[in-house]
């Protein structure tokens, strides 16, 4: 799993769950890329960053996955 904060990543609506990268941000997309060898993100979870008694900023938890059209 990966954590990524709220300033690298773009959501185009709340309800994406899927990510792609695109200009060096992870970019939410409705569904997964479905081309061979393709590279995505799944979200598990988002939060706040805390350190002592403040909250910081967001972040999103992915998973990392790549496409293959091959069954294994």
């Amino acid at each position: 799993m990966y954590r990524f904060g709220e300033g690298n990543v773009t959501l185009n609506t709340s309800d994406d769950t899927y990510f792609t990268i695109a200009s060096g941000k992870l970019t939410s997309a409705a569904a997964a890329p479905d081309d061979d060898g393709s590279i995505y993100f799944e979200l598990r979870g988002t939060g706040k960053f805390i350190e002592g008694n403040g909250e910081s900023f967001g972040y999103y938890d992915v998973v990392a996955k790549k496409v293959s059209i091959y069954a294994p």
